[in-house]
């Protein structure tokens, strides 16, 4: 379903292949997902949890195996797989791709040196904020493992286990693309396969009305789904909505220029405006944070580029992204694009509101 407004075009999709990914990582996280939810969340997500669960009985020792291999968190909760990069890389590069064979054969039917760099890239990019194409030939010194090795080795990464796990992907490349794609399969046709259908049947009244929803409000609609304004999409957007997201929304972009977002079936469930004194507490909880305090200090001077504050407050760009997520929800964060780049800048009328009305509620001022 195509919507077109101020020339940008919005996509509203489902994409099986999406979708996949989508399932590994619910079920790979499935327990510190619910420990992390309350009970209206509980609830709403009730079906999903149900379906995970059951997905999970159908596993085999070896796919537990291989799904921690691939999609264990590094670094923190919020940072993404190995096995999350990988994946998206491929179907970005191949948004066309509308089945989940089609999907696997195209990572099958790959130089297994293209995942490696696309795993080099990314974590290349998070260590340094710079694209590593800009300071080495990667076509060329991707056919040469010692020196890979070298630059993965001078990498700075907070778990350790994941610079191994590249390490042994430079070594072993046709392994690992063999192992990743035989657990991607096999958890297709075990795992997934069985609730396709019903999995579909879900997500397609959601799909409509999210794009009815959209079409009467573009701009709320992008305010209270990604907390974003509107302006600052480009010109090609998917709306993915899977029923496997639960909280929150994913910002996937190409090099082409196509952007991605996703997010749940069921979001519309619980995005409404909370009661006054939930949303206070919420913003006590978010500040008493020092590390979003020093976020907050910080563009109270003036716009910031994410990486800039990265490196002004001594976090990685993942970090300090997940913190910025964090203060937009709640209003206080807000950002600008410049080109291809998001500025962010703090909202102070927003930020002196809220402390008033933490001053009326806990003070009765």
């Amino acid at each position: 379903m195509l919507h077109e407004f101020k020339g940008k075009k919005f996509h509203f999709i489902f994409s099986k292949p999406l979708e996949l990914l989508y399932a590994v990582t619910m079920v790979a996280y499935i327990d510190k997902l619910t420990k992390d939810m309350d009970k209206k969340h509980k609830k709403i997500f009730k079906d999903t949890i149900s379906t995970v669960d059951k997905m999970q009985t159908k596993l085999t020792s070896y796919m537990n195996w291989e799904m921690q291999y691939f999609f264990h968190k590094y670094s923190c909760i919020y940072s993404t797989t190995m096995g999350v990069t990988i994946y998206m890389k491929y179907l970005l590069h191949n948004h066309e791709i509308k089945s989940i064979e089609e999907m696997l054969q195209a990572i099958d039917d790959s130089d297994e040196k293209v995942m490696l760099s696309y795993m080099i890239e990314d974590l290349y990019y998070e260590n340094y904020n710079r694209n590593i194409r800009d300071v080495y030939n990667l076509d060329k010194i991707i056919n040469n493992p010692l020196e890979l090795i070298e630059i993965i080795g001078n990498l700075d990464l907070l778990d350790i286990d994941v610079k191994q796990k590249l390490i042994e992907s430079i070594e072993n490349p046709q392994e690992t693309k063999k192992r990743y794609v035989m657990f991607l399969r096999q958890f297709y046709e075990k795992a997934y396969l069985p609730f396709e259908d019903d999995i579909d049947k879900s997500v397609e009244p959601a799909l409509k009305l999210y794009y009815q929803e959209f079409r009467s409000n573009p701009e709320k609609f992008s305010r209270k789904y990604f907390l974003k304004d509107i302006n600052v999409f480009g010109q090609e957007i998917l709306i993915h909505v899977s029923y496997f997201k639960c909280l929150g929304s994913d910002y996937w972009a190409t090099k082409k220029g196509t952007e991605c977002l996703i997010f749940g079936s069921e979001s519309w469930k619980f995005i409404s405006e909370e009661p006054e004194r939930e949303k206070i507490l919420a913003f006590l909880k978010a500040i008493a944070d020092k590390r979003r305090m020093n976020i907050i200090e910080l563009l109270a001077e003036k716009s910031w580029y994410v990486n800039e504050i990265a490196e002004e407050i001594g976090m990685s760009a993942a970090t300090t992204s997940y913190h910025l997520t964090n203060l937009q929800e709640l209003g206080i964060v807000d950002f600008d694009r410049v080109e291809h780049r998001f500025y962010y800048y703090l909202n102070k009328a927003r930020l002196r509101e809220l402390f008033h009305e933490a001053m009326k509620i806990y003070l009765h001022e």
